[in-house]
Formats: C-alpha cells, sequence, structure tokens
C-alpha cells in the first residue's frame, strides 16, 4: 500500500439549502434551496451528508414518513426513509448523502405543512468516502490528522470486504478507532492489523473548518 492523503474542506451547513418552507402535505416534494442545481442536490464538498427534514410550520408530520433518494459518498445508491417531524422539530437521516435526487412523503396530508430540508452541521454531519487498505500488511498503517478551525471528528475502520460488499447495502460495520475517536486536535494513531478500509466520520464543526490526513503504512523488518 502507498502513501494517500485525504482532504476535507467543509461547506457550511445550510439547514433550509434544499428546500425551504415548501408544501410537504403531498407526497412529492420540490426542491427550491440554494443547494439545488440541476433539481437535485450534490454535496459541493465531496461528502456524503446527513439531511435534516424540520417542520416549519408547527403543524405535526410524524404520522407520515419521507423517503430520501440518492447517493452516498462512495456513489452508490441509497434511500433512507424517516419518520416526519412533530410541530417545530426536526429529523434527520440515518445515512449520508452525497446526491438527493428526490423526496416523497407516504401518503398526502391534505393540510398546510411546511418543511424546510437540508444539510446538518452536527452531531455526526457528514462522511468522507470509503478508503481500501491493504489487509494483507503484517503491521497497520498509522494515520496523522492535522484540523484547521474547530471540529470534533472520529477515524473509522472496517474489516468488511470493500471488494465484496458495500456500505449503501449495509454489508459493511463500521467500528470507531478507539485512538482516533471523537478529537477535536491534531492526532496521529494507528489503525487495526487486517482492516479492509477506512474512512473519516465528522462529528461536528464550525464555518471554515478543515481536515487534512496522511495514511502512511508501516513497513516490518
Amino acid at each position: 500500500m502507498r502513501p494517500f492523503e485525504i482532504d476535507m474542506d467543509l461547506e457550511t451547513a445550510d439547514l433550509d439549502g434544499l428546500a425551504s418552507n415548501i408544501d410537504s402535505s403531498g407526497t412529492a416534494l420540490v426542491f427550491d434551496g440554494d443547494l439545488i442545481s440541476g433539481g437535485a442536490f450534490t454535496s459541493a464538498d465531496g461528502l456524503g451528508r446527513i439531511i435534516v427534514i424540520v417542520d416549519s410550520d408547527t403543524d405535526t408530520q410524524s404520522d407520515v414518513t419521507f423517503t430520501i433518494v440518492g447517493t452516498n459518498a462512495d456513489g452508490h445508491a441509497i434511500s433512507d426513509v424517516v419518520t416526519g417531524p412533530g410541530s417545530g422539530l426536526t429529523v434527520a437521516s440515518a445515512k449520508y448523502f452525497k446526491t438527493v435526487s428526490s423526496v416523497t412523503v407516504s401518503a398526502a396530508q391534505g393540510g398546510t405543512e411546511k418543511v424546510d430540508i437540508g444539510t446538518r452541521g452536527t452531531t455526526l454531519a457528514a462522511v468522507s468516502k470509503s478508503y481500501p487498505l491493504n489487509s494483507r500488511d503484517s503491521v497497520a498503517p498509522v494515520v496523522s490528522v492535522n484540523i484547521t478551525g474547530t471540529m470534533n471528528f472520529t477515524v473509522q475502520q472496517t474489516y468488511s470486504n470493500l471488494h465484496t460488499t458495500t456500505d449503501a447495502s449495509g454489508g459493511i460495520v463500521w467500528e470507531d478507532v478507539t485512538a482516533l475517536a471523537s478529537k477535536s486536535a491534531d492526532t496521529t494513531a494507528q489503525l487495526g492489523i487486517g482492516a479492509h478500509g477506512m474512512r473519516i466520520v465528522i462529528n461536528t464543526y464550525s464555518t471554515g473548518a478543515e481536515l487534512q490526513a496522511i495514511v502512511t503504512p508501516v513497513v516490518s523488518h
């Protein structure tokens, strides 16, 4: 395995970047936010983003579900079904979306319901793509992370085979690297021997924050 770099320059979170106070009483939602281009959302920083749905009309919508369709950070097709928000509340996707092509509601609500749809900047806000590792190396690689600005990050690794399973299908099991979990300062630590891949989760961040990581193999003698 050769050394490689990971560069994450995070775009500002935008809670109504996909849609602002749009009618959600019907089943098909129309995107009109600042992050929309060509009728769809594509993450400007290339990261998978948690999508939030905010009730903007103080009208409970928890009796329906919202289905988000798009792709993840690795470009695989994904969808996520999210129970609608209560009055004035916010709900979030469980999956990270690099693109969103549609959001639909499970049933017409027949009222004046409205929502904002956007990206989240707190609590598991964003994720990098998956980076394959050489699981046959007898010594695990070292990850050195440098951050600019304010953020909290976690490096995750997987022992699932990235060549035969995908994160989109739920077949990849990710685990936190203990020495690189919930860090808010520059940190260097080693991954586990036999790991097939890694990724970096941005837990929280402030506007302008950046992360650079160098992954270096360790040569055994």
